[in-house]
């Protein structure tokens, strides 16, 4: 199978030749048919990630068929879907993610909210969750008299 591969951290792409994995005991394959790449793997390509392995195969948020399954694994769906992620009750999805780490900066202090939700791959729920946190106030060292 044909890979956009990352050498080394800071490389450019190269389009490299790899063996077609055989799922293990309770993995499945999934043949890719469509890949976004994110700002996590700009960062992967970049060497931003601490401690990741080279060389690098980018692009986590795929939508694909299952082809293949490995020894029980035989409950899994023949679709494979995403987490969305949707903050503060925005009417548009904040992000897609699937195994990486979110990070939310810049939020103004206060109450927020963030609804993290697994969907197939026709966007479909399947399963959520809601996570309320507050920013705190000003994070500037305050004087006291």
């Amino acid at each position: 199978m044909k890979a956009a591969q990352v050498s080394n951290p800071g490389a450019d792409f190269q389009i490299v030749e790899r063996e077609i994995p055989e799922p293990g005991a309770g993995h499945v394959r999934i043949k890719v048919q469509a890949c976004g790449v994110c700002h996590s793997d700009v960062l992967t390509k970049d060497g931003f990630w601490p401690g990741i392995k080279y060389p690098r195969v980018p692009g986590h948020e795929v939508a694909g068929i299952l082809d293949e399954v490995g020894a029980s694994a035989t409950a899994a769906s023949p679709r494979v879907g995403y987490l969305h992620v949707n903050l503060d009750d925005a009417p548009w999805v904040w992000m897609d993610a699937s195994g990486n780490l979110i990070i939310l900066q810049g939020l103004p202090p206060g109450p927020h909210k963030v609804l993290l939700q697994l969907n197939d791959a026709n966007h479909h729920p399947l399963d959520q969750a809601k996570v309320l946190f507050v920013v705190p106030g000003s994070t500037e060292p305050t004087t006291h008299h």
